[in-house]
């Protein structure tokens, strides 16, 4: 089975360890069977919960369950962001403790799974938000840009005005292409396959990406 076992006699001694155990501990079952889980696993950071656990196991009879998380895991050195271990008593004819059976597994691949699902879940309430923002941005985007027109209609070349408004005006329809690709970046459509123009593909993600950039010094 994947899950790691150690069974251990009523003094705490190792009677037998599993290949997955083995793995996990980096060690050979056959160097450590004999010898005291307190002698073969130092009660360090990992193996402390597991070790204290173990004692009220044999003590009281009662199962004991752990989920521990990023500490490194019981009987190996190398850190884990999350383990469950089971301790449970074994019993004689007489239903007398005598000994108890540790069952270790490794949820670390769980966890990152965790991670990774509620990270795509921010992403996606951050693209709703972005969405909504992007609506609200571009209602005043839009009067601002048709009043930097309307003041710019019937000005000369010569007009000192003009620069400033044209100026108004570019910035006002940079913004109203950025708010287009946020719009894009949270639709929730499903894709469509089709060709495209790379150039402009690369210029609408510079557009988005282009303040962080000028921020960074990146040419």
């Amino acid at each position: 089975i994947p899950v790691g076992v150690i069974a251990v006699d009523r003094e705490a001694v190792i009677q037998s360890v599993n290949r997955a155990q083995e793995l996990l501990s980096q060690v050979k079952g056959a160097e450590v069977v004999g010898r005291p889980v307190m002698e073969v696993f130092e009660s360090r950071e990992g193996d402390a919960p597991v070790l204290d656990a173990l004692a009220q196991v044999l003590g009281g009879g009662e199962a004991q369950d752990l989920t521990l998380n990023n500490v490194r895991c019981a009987f190996t050195n190398e850190p884990r962001l999350r383990y469950r271990v089971r301790l449970a008593p074994l019993r004689d004819l007489k239903g007398d403790v005598d000994g108890a059976v540790i069952l270790q597994e490794d949820l670390s691949d769980t966890a990152r799974l965790e991670a990774q699902l509620l990270r795509s879940e921010k992403l996606s309430s951050l693209g709703v938000l972005a969405g909504g923002v992007a609506h609200e941005i571009n209602n005043p985007l839009t009067t601002v840009l048709g009043y930097a027109k309307l003041l710019l209609e019937g000005r000369g070349a010569d007009d000192k005005d003009r620069p400033a408004l044209e100026l108004v005006a570019d910035e006002a329809r940079r913004v109203q292409e950025i708010v287009r690709n946020l719009l894009d970046f949270s639709r929730q459509e499903p894709g469509e396959v089709g060709p495209i123009s790379l150039e402009e593909l690369l210029e609408r993600t510079l557009s988005l990406v282009a303040p962080d950039l000028r921020k960074r010094q990146v040419v």
